[in-house]
């Protein structure tokens, strides 16, 4: 058995290029991928996406195809066609597709008469320079592209919730310090503001946040928010949604705005939400930095057979290897380093410091249940009657989510489940 001590070595890195596990006979050692993550129990829309990965297309093809077919259900009544209206009784679509290799995004946001919104915003990406196209424009865009349309996105059911809130004096809704209150409008500023000089509301003076009404729910506010590692390790994200119901026409919510609904990048992972997406896109939770160390407690690089209670290191030109103890093999993984190091006196232990952009709140070396939950916090900080969730995934394929003011479920498709698999976060 040969032995030597590494020399103290810090190490900083901007970026992880690439990492692969490798056992001691040189075999390559699967990944929990290919992987689909999608927001709420959209079970037939992950097997969709998952029957695509699975048979070999790549990431951003999978995620089209779960969240089309989460559009051709209706999802919960928001997602696609004849699903949530408007304060005129208009059925919009709003919709992103985001590619985490190439860091390519293409969007739709208020798009008339285009049933099929995740495809026009893969679209919007192959074949713009743009990332977002909005309103009639963008329903012109996808029809000269090939899409149906146009066509009516109104369903019997839409026009029916519509028409019942109408009946109900157009409550409750999304205004405020307008007059008349209590009734469909037309909605006018009020005269008098609560100060009179300058005309900003007392509250906000005070940086008391406004009130939100009881609009947000499962059911008359959410958005499919999918996740896809490819066998090749590559990520990409998408959504879908109609928006909130009853929204003043026009409005447009964090659906279709990267890094706000959905983010994606192949380095570091993938994250998604749902929610109250008026005061989700405030803060954009989901592009953050997060730092990671690495402590190997032994001095020694061991050759020979493995002892689980050490720890393994050495390094060879521009790779750093990793080896720890698993089912009784030694197992080793390889990072590149893309910055230069410096060495230092022998008899030192190995520490690294990884620092590197990553998606979805992932912060300060938190791991994704820990980042997720930390960003649901910090919005919930300002705002306490805020409803929404997060659900995000590592490189790795482990995935979180966490929630505040509901209950959410999400939904995992892996090569370790047979099915797709719900898994519940309580707030």
């Amino acid at each position: 058995m040969a032995n030597r001590i590494l020399p103290f070595i810090t190490l900083v890195f901007f970026s992880t290029l690439f990492s692969m596990v490798i056992g001691d006979d040189g075999v390559a050692i699967s990944k929990q991928y290919p992987l689909v993550v999608s927001t709420w129990p959209f079970k037939e829309a992950v097997r969709a996406a998952w029957r695509a990965v699975d048979g070999g297309h790549s990431a951003v093809d999978a995620v089209v195809e779960g969240c089309s077919a989460c559009e051709e259900l209706r999802c919960d009544g928001t997602v696609g066609p004849g699903g949530s209206p408007d304060e005129n009784g208009e059925t919009t679509i709003d919709a992103l597709i985001m590619n985490g290799v190439t860091m390519e995004v293409g969007a739709v946001a208020a798009m008339r008469f285009v049933k099929d919104g995740i495809r026009a915003a893969k679209l919007v990406m192959q074949h713009t320079k743009h990332t977002l196209l909005v309103g009639e424009k963008a329903s012109a865009f996808s029809i000269s592209m090939g899409l149906p349309g146009p066509s009516n996105l109104s369903s019997s059911d839409s026009i029916m919730k519509w028409s019942k809130w109408k009946e109900n004096n157009c409550q409750p809704n999304f205004w405020k310090d307008v007059v008349p209150l209590d009734s469909c409008g037309p909605y006018h500023a009020k005269a008098s503001m609560d100060v009179k000089d300058g005309g900003c509301s007392t509250r906000n003076l005070m940086g008391v946040a406004e009130p939100r009404s009881s609009l947000v729910g499962p059911h008359n506010h959410d958005t499919i928010s999918m996740a896809v590692i490819d066998k090749m390790g590559h990520v990409a994200v998408g959504t879908s949604t109609n928006g909130a119901t009853y929204k003043i026409p026009g409005r447009v919510g964090d659906g279709p705005i990267a890094g706000s609904s959905a983010y994606a990048d192949t380095d570091v992972g993938a994250c998604g939400a749902t929610g109250d997406g008026d005061i989700m896109m405030r803060f954009l939770p989901w592009y953050c930095n997060e730092y990671q160390s690495f402590y190997f407690l032994n001095d020694e690089v061991i050759l020979g057979k493995p002892s689980a209670d050490r720890k393994y290191a050495q390094l060879t030109g521009n790779f750093a290897w990793f080896g720890s103890i698993r089912n009784n093999k030694l197992v080793w993984v390889v990072y590149e380093l893309i910055l230069k190091f410096e060495t230092f006196p022998a008899n030192m232990r190995l520490v690294f410091l990884i620092h590197y952009q990553v998606v979805e709140s992932m912060r300060l070396g938190m791991e994704p249940r820990l980042a997720a939950k930390d960003a649901i916090s910090r919005i919930a900080r300002k705002f306490p009657d805020f409803v929404g969730a997060v659900v995000a995934v590592n490189k790795n394929g482990v995935h979180a989510g966490a929630c505040h003011g509901w209950t959410f479920e999400y939904s995992v498709r892996s090569p370790v489940t047979v099915d797709v698999e719900v898994f519940t976060v309580l707030p």
